[in-house]
């Protein structure tokens, strides 16, 4: 006899019996098989979906460091993107232009609220004599205007700043 005939046997007898175990507790198995659905269809009550990342790394994982630190300095917004770059020659004439049409292209979607670079930056100084802020020398007041809190560019009117 050879091995693939014996192996082929071997095969054959475990499927028969598991055939068999199954047919005799077909009842006890579709109802461990009910419970067991109902038990679940039970727990799937108490899932709930996250539309934020896992964190896979443990907390003392330096980049998991690195990204605590940059919570704490800039908060969380969960439809915010910043882009960095870090070249010696940044500051050249070709690159500072390049960089403002990058951030005009970004501001030409309507899906983006605002771009802040180094094109458009404010200054934000404190008025102590008005109690007041001054954004780009223009007075604006430190209560609401209606504007829900923004700062609009629109050089006519006050601006609250919160």
């Amino acid at each position: 006899m050879n091995k693939r005939n014996t192996i082929g046997n071997k095969q054959s007898v475990f499927w028969s019996t598991i055939a068999r175990i199954i047919l005799r507790n077909r009842t006890l198995l579709l109802l461990l098989i009910a419970l067991a659905t109902l038990f679940l269809g039970y727990q799937a009550r108490d899932v709930r979906f996250t539309h934020t990342e896992a964190n896979l790394l443990p907390d003392n994982h330096p980049i998991n460091k690195e990204y605590t630190q940059f919570l704490e300095t800039f908060g969380e917004e969960g439809n915010l993107i910043v882009i960095g770059v870090k070249d010696s020659l940044f500051f050249t004439s070709d690159n500072i232009t390049a960089w403002n049409n990058l951030t005009q292209d970004i501001l030409s979607y309507d899906e983006t609220a605002t771009v802040i670079s180094l094109s458009n930056l404010k200054t934000l100084q404190k008025d102590t004599l008005n109690k007041a802020f001054v954004l780009d020398g223009k007075h604006h007041a430190t209560h609401n205007t209606g504007n829900n809190g923004r700062i609009d560019n629109d050089d006519d009117q006050q601006h609250a700043i919160f």
